[in-house]
């Protein structure tokens, strides 16, 4: 799906660290470990919830805004609208 592991999102220093994982691509050249990239994550994810150190995005989340930043880069989205529509929308 996505060329990351898991991204750190910024945070404050004395905050937990924020982690999300994405599906992990097959760089085996072994065409029969192709599923197994989305397994590997589930897994990964659900051992990350059980550490207090770290937060963990949920999957749908993530989603969302991964959605969100290639709807960006599409060029379908009117610049000078994203601030409006960010306050409209309360957003921070």
């Amino acid at each position: 799906m996505r060329w990351l592991v898991a991204v750190l999102l910024p945070s404050i220093a004395w905050a937990t660290p924020t982690l999300a994982v994405l599906d992990l691509d097959n760089l085996t050249g072994d065409p029969s470990l192709d599923s197994a990239g989305a397994g590997v994550a589930a897994v990964l994810t659900t051992k990350l919830t059980r550490v207090d150190a770290v937060t963990v995005v949920e999957r749908s989340r993530l989603l969302e805004v991964l959605a969100e930043v290639d709807l960006g880069q599409s060029g379908a989205v009117d610049r000078s609208e994203e601030r409006r529509v960010g306050k409209e929308c309360r957003s921070r």
